[in-house]
């Protein structure tokens, strides 16, 4: 999978070197947006936690043919194994990010790369040991922290109201206790949808 969405990616990169343009999009339109992909995990949690899904919807308003801000909320689960502990600690690591981008789009024609930045909070659940009264039990236990969201992607412009696209990105959460204090780090892969209101 990961290969195919490197290939998919690289091949839209390429027909965008060759692609017409055409008059720009008005500007001040509200887009809504959906997305699934694959988040591969690097770092020091790369052997705790494998490479997962990702599933988003969001809203996008332009300002400009090239400026927007765009706000997400994400809902992605990954295989989490804990080889700390005397039990067969198995589970599934599930985040839920809710970010606010700025967004810069290139050029004005079928083919747009662009790029955004933004952060904001996200919810993780991760499976625990609990004990109570000498009964051991996996739970799972939730925590918040704040996180940084980086992504460069390309949309090609169906009509006037629909947009394809494909984007990489690169997610950083700050360090969370039930990670043995480490910082989850994702690569991500996506394609999705975007539709004017």
């Amino acid at each position: 999978m990961r290969r195919f969405s490197l290939a998919l990616y690289f091949s839209f990169f390429v027909t965008f070197l060759f692609a017409q343009t055409e008059k720009p999009k008005p500007a001040g339109k509200i887009f809504f947006s959906s997305y699934i992909g694959t988040g591969n995990v690097k770092g020091n949690l790369s052997g705790n936690v494998s490479s997962g899904f990702q599933a988003m919807t969001g809203a996008e308003y332009k300002f400009n043919k090239h400026s927007s801000i765009a706000g997400e909320i994400n809902f992605d689960t990954y295989g989490y194994k804990d080889a700390m502990t005397n039990y067969d600690l198995k589970g599934s690591l599930n985040t839920i990010p809710l970010s606010l981008f700025y967004k810069y789009t290139f050029g004005t024609g079928k083919w747009l790369p662009y790029l955004k930045a933004g952060g904001g909070i996200a919810m993780l659940s991760v499976p625990v040991l609990t004990q109570k009264e000498n009964f051991t039990k996996i739970a799972n236990s939730n925590a918040v922290v704040a996180h940084a969201h980086f992504v460069a992607g390309l949309h090609y412009k169906l009509n006037p109201q629909y947009l394809l696209f494909t984007e990489c990105a690169w997610q950083q959460y700050g360090k969370l206790k039930l990670l043995q204090n480490q910082s989850l780090q994702v690569l991500a892969f996506r394609i999705g949808v975007s539709a004017a209101l």
